[in-house]
């Protein structure tokens, strides 16, 4: 869905007021006056592109990897293995974020790369879900997040990513 810029905006109030000054407060027709002539075309659907988003692996491996104790690769097993019974403050914070996190990284990431993030993302998605619905059970496969996190790691190095040292 698209947002409504201010040019579609400006442009919709310029013909509601052009429309509303054809009416006189009497109903009779005013004298026909030339609207002002504009010396600038007015931008067409094509003058106005979606920002480009360059999609790097290099900024996707990063993401995940990078950040040493921080990093999402550091988080993700300790946030996993941490779930009890109640998912609840500083636990289900620490859930959403890798889930915001790894949305990130899918968004930089390659087609076949933001594949695999977004595979990495499953249970942390169904938390998401969770908590948008404003709560209920949590059922969230995560027997797979360790090939998940493989498959990324494989990926990077076979893109020739280094993960920093920090």
């Amino acid at each position: 869905m698209k947002r409504p810029t201010a040019l579609t905006v400006l442009g919709a109030t310029a013909a509601l007021t052009l429309a509303l000054g054809a009416c006189s407060a009497d109903g009779s027709e005013p004298a026909s006056t030339p609207p002002p002539a504009s010396s600038t075309p007015s931008p067409t659907a094509t003058d106005i592109a979606e920002p480009v988003i360059e999609r790097d692996p290099d900024v996707a491996c990063g993401l995940v990897f990078n950040g040493g104790g921080d990093s999402l690769m550091d988080r993700i097993p300790a946030a996993l293995t941490g779930i009890g019974a109640e998912l609840a403050g500083e636990q289900l914070d620490e859930l959403t974020s890798i889930h915001t996190e790894l949305l990130h990284a899918a968004e930089t990431a390659p087609d076949d790369l933001a594949e695999l993030i977004m595979t990495l993302d499953e249970p942390f998605q169904a938390v998401a879900d969770v908590v948008a619905a404003g709560g209920g059970d949590l059922s969230a496969d995560t027997s797979h997040v360790r090939e998940d996190i493989t498959a990324v790691m494989s990926y990077c190095v076979d893109a020739g990513f280094t993960i920093d040292a920090e």
